[in-house]
């Protein structure tokens, strides 16, 4: 945390290209690669622990309630929230003459505003995120990522500390690429008690796009992909499988995601008025859980 501080201009001064280089390592990279089969039982892939290094140095960097004390070396909690002009065009350092409390890096991420940071921070997202849903016809023929963890904790904060990357994802088509690997996350990982803090992320990044209409609409869209979750076949829209992955987290033995209820059935309340149509399977389910 010694650059999250605004206390010694030399920490101003290196701030901005750390978080660059972040952000260019995480979503730059790529662990299919060419896509041979195999290749990472070949070769060494030296870049995936860096990425996942990267990606949990970001996320403590970008945490709003932690900052370096003037005068100790130990880390204390602070209520203050540091608020950037989210309009200012310039992604330069903040004046030297700012706050001790000012994050430096929350600063960087919520005065990105040009389209193509945006596009390639998303198209970083989806590529990573799916990865462990790829199928391929040689079993295991493909490198698969163990940091999805980190990915949704840096998605659900992008979203959260800059507004405008999350409306932008809103608009995009490529936020069903964001919900189909959230969804199977959380199916995955319903009965495993060591991942109760993946579901909780998971399932506060849903309740935080289902606010926004376009994110209920986009819920129409046919689902036509065959992701390998522990769901019943059915045949419907995006809606369907999100009513689906819910009924199953709700009707789990797993004891611990109780506190979840009621935030899995405000997102079912928040995107019903979008819904045209639901599938049998979905309404049965659906009807199930209101029973």
């Amino acid at each position: 945390m010694f650059f999250s501080s605004t206390k010694k201009t030399i920490q101003i001064r290196h701030a901005l290209p750390i978080f660059t280089s972040l952000l260019n390592i995480i979503f730059s990279y790529d662990p299919v690669g060419y896509g041979l089969p195999y290749n990472y039982l070949m070769f060494t892939d030296s870049r995936e622990q860096l990425v996942e290094v990267s990606c949990q140095i970001l996320c403590v960097l970008l945490e709003t309630n932690i900052q370096l004390n003037r005068d100790q070396t130990d880390f204390q909690l602070d209520e203050k929230v540091f608020n950037t002009n989210e309009d200012d065009p310039n992604l330069s350092s903040p004046s030297s003459s700012s706050s001790n409390n000012t994050n430096l890096f929350i600063s960087y991420i919520s005065r990105i505003h040009r389209d193509e940071d945006f596009n390639f921070m998303l198209k970083g997202f989806c590529r990573l995120l799916n990865n462990p849903m790829i199928q391929t016809f040689l079993p295991g023929s493909c490198k698969k990522i163990s940091f999805y963890q980190e990915l949704l904790i840096l998605f659900w904060k992008f979203c959260d500390l800059n507004k405008k990357f999350m409306y932008f994802v809103l608009k995009s088509s490529e936020i069903l690429e964001i919900l189909v690997p959230v969804l199977y996350f959380l199916v995955d990982a319903r009965a495993d008690t060591s991942k109760i803090g993946l579901i909780h992320i998971g399932v506060f990044i849903l309740l935080l796009l289902s606010g926004e209409r376009n994110f209920g609409v986009r819920l129409n869209k046919p689902y036509v992909s065959r992701v390998p979750m522990d769901i019943p076949v059915f045949s419907g829209t995006h809606a369907d499988l999100l009513i689906i992955a819910f009924h199953k987290l709700i009707t789990s033995t797993n004891q611990r995601l109780q506190p979840l209820y009621d935030c899995l059935l405000t997102i079912i309340v928040n995107i019903s008025p979008y819904i045209k149509s639901l599938c049998m399977v979905s309404s049965t389910k659906l009807i199930h859980l209101l029973e």
